[in-house]
């Protein structure tokens, strides 16, 4: 590891716990749909929410078991910037960060990046992290780009250090 970058790699153990924990939710939702409690009669909105609750956890489960073999560093963090994978397909240049924060879930906690409106068209961040921004804007009312800190080996308390390491204007200490 350089001196003018922080590379955080996956925590394989917390990938597993989520992989377990989606895992467990697929099987209770599943256990739910054939034992047929009362309340789970057929087209029953309760029905609807068991068959969304296999989907969704099914979902994360396939994302987490991804991401439990993906090799290299999921985010790095340096002088020029930031690189997380999950987010961009290359480094964000901290000139184009007007600010650092950070948003507090309960257990979960993110660091966010906002970014400068005018500069982040060109910026290389995916489609699918445009999406989810927009989303969490709409729905929590933080704007920018939120880095979990959920699989990270350190969690975040080493996104937050390293963050806070290059980033001048960083507020998340």
């Amino acid at each position: 590891m350089a001196e003018d970058q922080i590379d955080l790699e996956k925590s394989a153990l917390r990938l597993l716990a989520l992989k377990g924990g989606a895992w467990g939710f697929v099987a209770l939702c599943g256990v739910l749909l054939h034992l047929r409690p009362a309340g789970v009669e057929p087209g029953s909105l309760n029905e609807f929410t068991l068959y969304a609750g296999v989907l969704f956890f099914g979902a994360c489960a396939i994302v987490a078991t991804v991401r439990f073999f993906r090799r290299g560093p999921v985010v790095s963090v340096g002088r020029q910037g930031v690189f997380d994978r999950r987010l961009s397909n290359d480094w964000i240049p901290w000139d184009a960060v007007t600010a650092v924060g950070k948003a507090d879930l309960g257990a979960r906690k993110s660091i966010v990046l906002a970014i400068d409106p005018a500069r982040e068209p060109a910026l290389p961040f995916t489609k699918a992290a445009r999406r989810l921004a927009k989303i969490n804007a709409a729905t929590v009312g933080v704007t920018g780009y939120w880095m979990s800190a959920t699989e990270l080996s350190g969690g975040f308390p080493a996104l937050d250090a390293a963050i806070a390491r290059f980033h001048p204007r960083s507020a998340t200490s």
